[in-house]
């Protein structure tokens, strides 16, 4: 799960690979996505950008960079291994990622 930067919606991955977007102030559903291709293996972890878009990491190795608005994912790469974690640097200029092969991405 993650919050954006506003603190106004919760992101929160799903087993079945979707994103359940909820507004926080307002406790009620705002939508899910990605609408036609759910992310394989499901969602595992899941991070915001500082420009405030979404980072996915799936079961399968994929890693996205999605829109906030529709979680259409705007591009991909496929990694070794699942998706274990997501860390961004403090300015948002680099990102790791983490695989349950013990590997580290930069």
């Amino acid at each position: 799960m993650t919050i954006s930067a506003d603190d106004e919606l919760a992101f929160c991955g799903t087993t079945t690979g979707d994103v359940v977007i909820i507004s926080i102030p307002h406790k009620v559903l705002k939508g899910t996505g990605p609408t036609k291709n759910p992310f394989p293996r499901g969602v595992t972890c899941i991070a915001t950008s500082p420009t405030g878009e979404i980072l996915i990491g799936s079961g399968s190795g994929v890693v996205a960079r999605c829109s906030s608005k529709s979680l259409k994912p705007l591009q991909q790469n496929t990694l070794v291994g699942a998706v274990t974690s997501i860390a961004l640097t403090p300015g948002g200029s680099d990102m790791y990622v983490g695989t349950d092969d013990c590997d580290v991405y930069r």
